[in-house]
Order: C-alpha cells, then sequence, then structure tokens
C-alpha cells in the first residue's frame, strides 16, 4: 500500500529508509514492509536498529522519498507500531495518513511489478554514522562532565554512549543491552526514578533518561531531580536565541512554563497533544524551540521532530558552557 501510494505522488526511481526499534517482532513487521515496497518496485535502503529522528535526518540529507520506522516507542515489548515520515523528514501529516489508509483498505489487488522492475534492497547501516555525526556537531566538548545515561534498552542502546564518549563526557550507561524483549522494560523516559537513583548514588553531574525509539529525553540534575520536557524548552528558551518570541507546546504543558516565559517576552502557543502537532504549529508560527512536558523537544534549525539524544547533547553543552550545575 505504502509503495502504491508513494508512485501514485511522486515520479521516477523512488526509494525509501527504513529502521526500527530493538523489540522482537520489529525484525519480523520490518522484512514484511519491505518485502511490500520492493514488490511495488520501490527501493528500500535498510538502516537497521536506528532511533526515529535518524530517519527524518537522512531523509532531509540524503533525498529519500519518505522513511519508516517500525517501533511502538516507549510502550511494552508486545507492541509495536509503524511510523511514516515524509520527504520532509516530517512525520505524516492526518491528511497523509489519511490517503495511505484509503490505499490500505481498498477492496482491489494493488499492481506490483515484475523482472528487473522490482525495488532493490541496500544495506544502510554504514550511514547511520552520518546520523551519529550531526548530533556530535550539535555539542560542545563535554570533558570534565560525569554523566548517566538510561537507554531503555532500546534504539539508542548503542549510539549514545557513543556519542557522548566522542565529545570527550565520562558516561555511566544503563539499560543498553536489549535482548528484543526487555526494551523500557521498569527503565527508560516514563522511569526516570531509575537514573536518578544512580545519580545519587554515583555522585553525576547529571542524567538522561531515554525512549525505546529515542526521540525523548527526560534528565535529571545533580540532587536526583527530575528535569521533564517543560523545564528543558524553558532552558533552552532562556539561553537560545528565539527570532520571534514564541514556543509551542501542548495542552498539557505546566502553567508555570507559561508564566516563566511570559516574565521573559515569550509567548507560548499551546496545540494538540504529539510531537507532530508540535512540529506542525511551529513551522505554522514560526517558532524555533517547541516540545511536550513527556521530553519531546523540537530544536527547528536541527530537525522537525523530537530527538532525545539530540536534546541530551544540547543541555549537557549548556551545563558545560555555563560550568553551572543542571539545579
Amino acid at each position: 500500500a505504502l509503495g502504491a501510494y508513494l508512485k501514485a505522488k511522486y515520479e521516477g526511481r523512488l526509494t525509501v529508509v527504513v529502521g526500527g526499534d530493538t523489540r522482537i517482532s520489529t525484525g519480523m513487521i520490518k522484512s514484511g514492509l519491505v518485502s511490500g515496497l520492493t514488490a511495488s518496485g520501490v527501493d528500500v535502503v535498510d538502516i537497521g536498529v536506528a532511533p526515529t529522528p535518524a530517519i527524518s535526518y537522512l531523509i532531509l540529507k540524503n533525498g529519500f522519498t519518505c522513511g519508516v520506522v517500525v517501533s511502538a516507542s516507549h510502550n511494552p515489548f508486545n507492541d509495536n507500531g509503524i511510523k511514516f515520515f515524509n520527504h520532509k523528514g516530517k512525520k505524516f501529516s492526518e491528511v497523509e495518513e489519511g490517503s495511505l489508509e484509503l490505499v490500505i483498505f481498498n477492496k482491489y489487488e494493488l499492481p506490483r511489478e515484475t523482472g528487473e522492475k522490482i525495488g532493490r534492497i541496500y544495506d544502510g547501516r554504514g550511514i547511520l554514522e552520518n546520523y551519529k555525526k550531526f548530533v556530535e556537531g550539535a555539542g560542545k566538548y563535554l570533558a570534565g562532565l560525569k554523566i548517566g545515561i538510561d537507554c531503555a534498552n532500546g534504539a539508542l542502546s548503542k549510539i549514545a554512549p557513543e556519542v557522548f564518549n566522542s565529545l570527550g563526557a565520562k558516561v555511566f550507561t544503563f539499560f543498553a543491552e536489549p535482548d528484543g524483549v526487555n526494551i523500557n522494560r521498569n527503565c527508560g523516559a516514563l522511569y526516570p526514578e531509575v537514573i536518578a537513583e544512580k545519580v545519587k548514588e554515583l555522585s553525576l553531574d547529571l542524567g538522561f533518561s531515554f525512549d525505546g525509539d529515542g526521540d525523548r529525553c527526560i534528565a535529571v540534575d545533580e540532587k536526583g531531580n527530575v528535569v521533564d520536557g517543560d523545564k528543558i524548552l524553558a532552558i533552552f528558551s532562556e539561553n537560545f536565541e528565539l527570532k520571534n518570541k514564541k514556543v509551542v507546546a501542548t495542552v498539557m504543558s505546566n502553567l508555570g512554563l507559561e508564566e516563566f516565559l511570559k516574565k521573559r517576552g515569550i509567548e507560548l502557543v499551546r496545540t494538540s497533544v504529539g510531537d507532530r502537532f508540535v512540529s506542525e504549529k511551529m513551522e505554522e508560527v514560526g517558532a524555533e524551540v517547541g516540545g511536550e512536558k513527556s521530553g519531546h523537544i523540537i530544536v527547528r534549525k536541527f530537525l522537525p521532530t523530537g530527538d532525545g539524544l539530540l536534546t541530551a547533547i544540547l543541555l549537557a553543552s549548556l551545563i558545560k558552557e555555563f560550568n553551572k550545575p543542571l539545579s
């Protein structure tokens, strides 16, 4: 259905980049997806285990037609899902999702290609390095900082420690041994108290909890206090140059954030829950920073979607730059 939808919309040879998280069903679902795409004559670049925002970045960098992530984000291992990104690196809008659903639920047999017209599958694990370098490039050198990270046994289990290490931080990594069924199990962004305990126990400077697909981040300060998405938005809005003095958040965000921003002459624009709606509203009002209390943070000059690792690197870089504790 995705192949038929894309071929109706675009001309020429089409390429879709595909990745997924570490849960046991991801390989099974992804193989079906890849088979369907190639059967409809669409090429596929499979980047293997990868955080959701990497797909967005690679679409923008390489000009792919579309991107797909097989993941159920922060849910337990026995759930799974599929996220679609358009050629601009943004999650499918409701209109795009509706159009795809019309193809999925139509009662006719969808066309298939044969012979040399079927799609090819390319091993794209090497291009994931480009995403890693992109995140590294957004941060400062973090030597001297002791940082704890909870990778939720998910998609950031390998990349996150590598990025922090390459920026010179002393990294203490937890829950980075995925076995297919332990993703998000009593760890990750839904359980920030876990990394908070580690930060206090090991006297670390700060800690970060990611979710299973790596698109959100919750921080904890050196005292073990949780720094949620609202507080991260407040910190970013105060320390990044906001040209049009607007920040986008959802109806779930704390009134305290609104008051904090108001005192600084910044308007808080609210939208529906979901980082897709935050991204759409940010583009509409020209905001450079937006996000959700749950830890989806979007900094538009970098990416049009939430990125947990990027958020963590930017926050750690501010701590380093100002030489102040997160508290």
